[in-house]
Parts: C-alpha cells; structure tokens; sequence
C-alpha cells in the first residue's frame, strides 16, 4: 500500500486497500528478509534496508536505522497534524472542523489557564 499509494494511513489497513489488484501485484514482487545484524547495529527494531531491482538491471538502495516517528527520526509539525487529521478522517467519529479546533488548543495549551475546553471537543 505505501509503494502504491506513496502513504501509509489507517484505511489502507482494510479489506478494501488491502485487496486492491495493484496492490496485490507490488506485494507479489516484495521479498522481505529479516537482518538481524542491522538491527544489532541500529539498536532499533524498525531498521530496514530496502532494495530496489529494475527491470533494466539498475538496482537502488535506501538504508533507515530509525523510523519515521521514532524520536530519532521525529515527525515534523506539520506531519503530526496531517497525521492527526487522516486518523480523524478514518474514524468518522468527529468533523474536520472539530479537528482543526482541537489542533489549534493543542497548540495552544501552554498560553491557556483552563484546558478543560478540550473535553467537549473530544465528543461527537
């Protein structure tokens, strides 16, 4: 689903996503192989090495010791709240408009004196 879509979110966990033909195709061409080494080196459990081969024989390589997300590899600002709004979005359970009120407090919570205003917004 990442290679396909070029993002990892929530719904493409589900049947739908997962069943999607070119979907299938990609992952029928991943080869994964556990390397225990580089996780010894990185000293994370998420560290991967991932090889492309194409079909001109031109091969590339991508080594990440650490995980986007990982606190060595942090999200940025901008990407916790994208984050935050496609997990609000799959959810259903809120609005967007919630969403956007309950980032603008979160952002706001050291200037606040009462942080009890969260609350409501955290409800349908």
């Amino acid at each position: 689903n990442a290679l396909v879509r070029r993002s990892c979110k929530l719904e493409h966990f589900t049947e739908a996503f997962i069943s999607d033909p070119e979907v299938l195709s990609v992952a029928a061409r991943v080869h994964p192989e556990v390397n225990s080494r580089l996780m010894e080196e990185s000293g994370d459990v998420g560290a991967a090495i991932v090889e492309i081969g194409l079909k001109d024989g031109r091969r590339y390589s991508l080594r990440a010791d650490y995980p986007k997300g990982r606190p060595q590899n942090p999200l940025t600002d901008d990407e916790i709240r994208q984050k935050f709004r496609d997990c609000l979005a799959f959810s259903a359970l809120l609005s967007p408009q919630k969403g956007e009120e309950i980032i603008q407090m979160i952002e706001s919570l050291d200037e606040s004196e009462d942080v009890t205003g969260i609350v409501p917004l955290l409800t349908k």
